[in-house]
């Protein structure tokens, strides 16, 4: 059975393969060296990611800190504008009193 019909084919499709091999070789090499070069790249995205996400972190402490000073700061404020209302009501002026800040 060594000569069929198609051994033809068989010959033709060896040729083919044969012919292109050193094509699909370069293809090859070309191909691992995009891998690696995307593996480099993928690393060095890996990292700035994790500098990103660590900065993201800082900066969300810091905001935090932030907002507890600018209630304090609202408290404050609040309180010493109360203080001043309370003051004033309870000593009225009179012609020769007068509230004098800072004095």
């Amino acid at each position: 059975m060594q000569d069929h019909l198609f051994k033809w084919i068989e010959d033709g499709t060896y040729e083919v393969i044969v012919d292109n091999w050193p094509k699909l070789s370069a293809m090859d090499s070309e191909i691992n060296a995009a891998k690696s070069e995307v593996a480099v790249e993928l690393e060095a995205l890996q990292v700035m990611v994790k500098e990103l996400k660590e900065e993201v972190m800082r900066s969300e402490r810091e905001n935090q800190k932030w907002k507890l000073m600018i209630k304090l700061c609202c408290f404050c404020l609040g309180f010493i504008i109360i203080v001043i209302v309370l003051g004033i009501l309870m000593f009225p002026k009179t012609k020769e009193q007068r509230l004098l800040l800072g004095y």
